[in-house]
């Protein structure tokens, strides 16, 4: 009977801990996908500022990296057609 309820202490326990890994993952990727979020409103606001006469949705679905050009080519004052370099690579 001691060996069944500490097999099932020890269960329970393993659960409590899977359980709070996964809510920490998710917690992470949140906090990840947020700050991800952030920056493409920004790129993007900036790139409306500066460039209002074309598309802003050329901006979707690029990677980390193409953003990270883009926001330095924004602020260094490229222009268009070489930040839609960027882009079509």
């Amino acid at each position: 009977m001691k060996i069944k309820l500490t097999l099932l202490v020890n269960f329970i326990l393993t659960l409590t801990q899977d359980k709070q890994d996964m809510y920490e993952k998710g917690k992470e990727e949140g906090i990840k996908q947020g700050i991800e979020q952030g920056k493409y409103n920004l790129i993007k606001q900036l790139f409306n500022k500066y460039y209002p006469e074309e598309d802003d949705n050329i901006l979707e679905n690029l990677n980390n990296e193409q953003y990270d050009k883009i926001f330095e080519m924004i602020l260094n004052n490229y222009s268009i057609e070489k930040i839609k370099n960027i882009i079509d690579k």
